[in-house]
C-alpha cells in the first residue's frame, strides 16, 4: 500500500467575495449586541446559586452522628444495601 501527499487545488474567490478569515477578523472586531431581556430560566437559575451559597456541601449532624456510632461501636454496615445501591447506579 502506498500513501501519497495530496494537495489541494486553489481556490479561487467569487468576485466581490472576501476570504473567510478576514470575514472571521471582521466578525470579531464587530461589538457583539447586548442582549436586554433576560428569560425567566435564568432568574431562576441566578436564585439557585445564591441559595447554594449559603447551603454547606454536607451535612455536619449526620457526621457527628456517624463519627459518634463508630467512637460507640453501634455503626452497622449493611453491605447488601450497599450494594443494591451499586446496582441501581450503574445499571
Amino acid at each position: 500500500m502506498e500513501i501519497r501527499k495530496t494537495t489541494t487545488p486553489a481556490v479561487t474567490l467569487v468576485s466581490g467575495q472576501k476570504p473567510a478569515s478576514t470575514q472571521v477578523k471582521q466578525a470579531e472586531s464587530q461589538p457583539a449586541k447586548q442582549q436586554t431581556a433576560v428569560s425567566q430560566d435564568w432568574h431562576l437559575l441566578e436564585q439557585g446559586h445564591e441559595q447554594l451559597k449559603t447551603t454547606s456541601d454536607f451535612d455536619a449532624d449526620k457526621v457527628a452522628a456517624l463519627r459518634q456510632s463508630l467512637k460507640e461501636g453501634t455503626f452497622d454496615l449493611d453491605v447488601s444495601q450497599i450494594a443494591s445501591a451499586m446496582l441501581r447506579q450503574h445499571a
